[in-house]
């Protein structure tokens, strides 16, 4: 028997459960730092769309946000990420920080 076969169907103990379960757990969204800013994605709700257009002026509007991005504000800064693919058979295809003309799965970044 393999050692992970000995513990499917077994209880195991995790030495950040009583920390969690008192309250006591610390969190990115608990760190507070001078001068931080907090950053949020728009996320494609479609799984396959071309995109016409997006506008940011209401955004970049509100108070308090400083930056509003699309992709063709980045497209002299930010390179594609790389995307680590963990299988030899499958090709590593650039991922571009947000979509720009066409979102390729649910919950893709756009803005």
């Amino acid at each position: 028997m393999l050692p992970s076969q000995a513990l499917i169907g077994s209880p195991v103990r995790r030495r950040e459960d009583p920390r969690l379960l008192r309250g006591q757990g610390r969190y990115v969204a608990d760190i507070v730092l001078p001068n931080q800013l907090s950053a949020a994605l728009v996320r494609s709700p479609h799984a396959h769309a071309r995109i016409a257009g997006i506008d940011v002026s209401r955004a970049r509007a509100m108070t308090g946000v400083l930056a509003v991005f699309i992709a063709t504000d980045l497209a002299d800064t930010v390179r594609p990420l790389p995307v680590l693919v963990p299988h030899p058979a499958l090709r590593e295809i650039p991922q571009p920080l947000l979509a720009a003309d066409l979102v390729r799965y649910v919950g893709q970044p756009v803005a």
